[in-house]
């Protein structure tokens, strides 16, 4: 999943495209999945395996990447601005430093804006999560509530580990394959959990993913993420 950000239009038209995606996966999910695989999963008989769900499901936090991001921005800027050490300096580089710091600082603006507005969307519309009803309804709407019990649309974890995956394949596209698998199972964890229906992960990961592309353009004018992947000015 790469776009070129910097170009308004090519992104424009990526956004709308997974947009139209996003709305053709809801609905389908809405009408057909939703309410089944939340009653499969929440049988008595798969107690063990929504257990293990829980154990796995919390890689997921924004924490732990706000606390990543911020330290690699600060341990960047610090050996920057005081040239700390010539052999660490030759050992990193200085061009490696310095996109990293980039890196950082754009990915802790995509946490934040993305998360914001995932927060948003799940104080709007206000869905019950799935553990609360019995029968696993996935058609119970509060709208504009603050209750947590309330805010089941869209997944916070999901929209979470979607800006990480996209974030971090830009910083290291060797590996993106790995990223996007990650994100995927920890959007199910979510569904293993009962904290979520399959549309409300659907929709976190959307949000995720272009919200942090969006941020990327606004903050990146000079494309260097983008940049990074096309030259391959260093080898990680």
């Amino acid at each position: 999943m790469f776009t070129d950000y910097t170009d308004r239009k090519s992104l424009i038209r990526y956004s709308l495209l997974a947009l139209g995606i996003w709305f053709v996966g809801f609905i389908l999910s809405y009408r057909l999945l939703d309410q089944p695989i939340m009653v499969f999963i929440g049988e008595s008989s798969r107690e063990q395996f929504r257990l293990f769900m829980r154990e796995i499901t919390n890689i997921g936090l924004g924490a732990h990447y706000f606390f990543g991001v911020a330290l690699v921005y600060v341990i960047s800027t610090f050996i920057l601005k005081h040239n700390l050490g010539y052999k660490l300096m030759a050992l990193i580089g200085k061009q490696r430093l310095f996109y990293y710091q980039t890196w950082s600082r754009l990915f802790f603006f995509a946490l934040c804006i993305a998360g914001i507005g995932n927060l948003i969307v799940k104080i709007i519309f206000g869905r019950q999560r799935p553990h609360k009803d019995p029968l696993f309804l996935n058609n119970i709407w509060t709208f504009f509530s603050s209750d947590w019990d309330f805010h089941s649309f869209p997944s916070g974890h999901t929209q979470v580990m979607f800006c990480a995956a996209t974030m971090f394949s830009f910083a290291f596209p060797r590996w993106k394959g790995i990223f996007w698998l990650v994100a995927f199972v920890i959007g199910f964890t979510r569904i293993g959990t009962l904290y979520h229906f399959p549309s409300d992960v659907w929709t976190g990961g959307m949000i995720g993913h272009i919200f942090t592309l969006w941020t990327l353009y606004f903050f990146d004018r000079s494309g260097l993420l983008v940049e990074r992947v096309k030259s391959q000015v260093f080898s990680v």
